[in-house]
């Protein structure tokens, strides 16, 4: 990345993926990446630009700021709320079927870390799962989910996500929304 500012961490947005995939960055070595780890086998990293043309934020990058991981956690995500308000998501419903997908028109930034976007599941999806949310993110831009009530809907997301795993493949595990966090689901 060049040369580091106050400013352009300000407009960093939140990237998802397995845990293990990236070097953890609990021992603030310069040149890592900036994690987080969401303690339900996901981690997030930290990005600047466009897609095709990403900056992650590194360990060095925060020191030249004096901005910590919490913080640059925080306005990454509230960046990604606001993205989400600004920008059309489209709720595509499987015709027929029990699932549902968020969908970005536009936009730089992947569909699947809006599973950090606590309003979106707690207010502005939140009567199209009764009963919870059931989510799966097997790609970057893919964000599929189901009521937990409906066990076809389990059935049906288990299946895509076994049918997109690629080598962009994030995790086949499926995440339960539960209080404002996401926990690994299994039944």
């Amino acid at each position: 990345m060049a040369e580091a500012s106050t400013s352009n961490l300000e407009q960093a947005l939140p990237l998802l993926w397995a845990a293990p995939q990236f070097q953890s960055s609990a021992d603030e070595t310069p040149d890592v990446l900036v994690t987080r780890d969401m303690n339900n086998g996901l981690a997030a990293n930290y990005v600047l630009g466009e897609i095709g043309n990403l900056q992650y934020v590194r360990e060095s990058d925060l020191s030249k700021v004096r901005m910590t991981r919490d913080d640059l956690h925080s306005r990454a995500v509230q960046n990604l709320a606001e993205a989400a308000r600004r920008t059309p998501v489209d709720i595509v419903r499987q015709e027929g079927g029990s699932l549902a997908a968020l969908w970005v028109k536009e936009g730089h930034w992947s569909e699947a870390a809006l599973l950090l976007v606590d309003e979106l599941w707690d207010k502005t999806l939140k009567a199209l799962a009764p009963n919870g949310f059931i989510a799966a993110i097997p790609r970057p831009d893919i964000l599929v989910f189901c009521d937990a009530g409906h066990a076809a809907g389990l059935v049906e997301l288990r299946a895509m996500v076994t049918q997109a795993f690629h080598s962009e493949t994030i995790t086949k595990a499926l995440f339960r929304r539960k209080g404002l966090s996401w926990q690994r689901y299994s039944d």
